[in-house]
């Protein structure tokens, strides 16, 4: 792959670091893993520093893992993009 960086910047394309995205939430917060196979319709904030930056509604999916659905996979590009500041909070519809 770094050969391709290579052959991109020599045709003078800038370039960005690579994160994950439209990816599932791992955590070990032990009621949400008791929670794994209950989907709830949600509204999901994400917040950094006290201000809330994104807002998605849809499907939260409680898996033993941590959280999946549309809603959290609408939401991970930004949550992976502000990883060190973010702070999710969900409130079930």
């Amino acid at each position: 792959m770094q050969h391709l960086y290579k052959i991109a910047k020599k045709f003078g394309h800038s370039l960005v670091d690579m994160f994950a995205s439209l990816v599932q939430i791992e955590c070990n917060n032990k009621n949400i893993k008791n929670a794994k196979g209950i989907k709830i319709f949600s509204k999901i904030k994400l917040f950094i520093d006290q201000k809330q930056k994104q807002e998605f509604t849809g499907d939260l999916l409680f898996t033993k893992y941590g959280l999946s659905g549309l809603a959290i996979l609408d939401l991970s590009y930004y949550i992976a993009k502000y990883e060190k500041y973010a702070k999710l909070i969900y409130r079930p519809l």
